[in-house]
């Protein structure tokens, strides 16, 4: 095991049903770097991002984040250390902004209880240094296209996480 690798991938395979998506990749991925993905459609770049956030389990193969597997984690240890940005956000409930950009603290926040002043604290700072604050009462149902990404932007950095992982694709047609 290399101890500089923040990510170990090792011989990950991955199927949706008879269609291989990944097939035996091994990659270590370092921290304090920032790391991208490229290649056509269906090659398995959004299949791989959600093995490494664990919205997927590989079929075979393993997954090692800081030492230990992937799959050792739970779900609340693993929100506390990868937080996901999605290239798409819809959500059709009228929660507020500040409402989204606070379960960005929800991994902080034991089951039942209300949210700390800390919490609140790190949400507010968050909304005002991505500049957001001024519409922290309205809904995400209205807002535009680049203020929702914001908002979810302002989530992640709220889950207070030393992993970020951004899915974004760019598309473009063959002249």
């Amino acid at each position: 095991m290399d101890r500089k690798s923040l990510f170990e991938i090792r011989h990950i395979s991955f199927c949706y049903e008879k269609n291989i998506a990944i097939d035996d990749l091994s990659l270590d991925i370092e921290p304090c770097k920032f790391y991208g993905i490229v290649g056509p459609n269906g090659c398995g770049k959004t299949t791989l991002l959600d093995l490494l956030v664990r919205n997927k389990t590989p079929g075979s193969g393993t997954i090692r984040y800081s030492g230990r597997e992937l799959r050792e984690y739970n779900r609340r240890e693993l929100a506390r250390e990868i937080a996901l940005v999605p290239q798409d956000f819809y959500i059709n409930f009228p929660f507020t902004v500040r409402e989204i950009v606070l379960m960005g603290r929800h991994p902080y926040i034991p089951r039942f209880a209300p949210p700390s002043a800390k919490d609140m604290s790190i949400v507010d700072e968050i909304m005002e240094s991505m500049e957001i604050d001024r519409f922290k009462e309205k809904y995400v149902t209205e807002l535009s296209g680049g203020e929702k990404q914001r908002v979810v932007f302002a989530r992640a950095f709220a889950q207070d996480t030393p992993v970020l992982v951004l899915i974004r694709w760019i598309w473009r047609r063959k002249v």
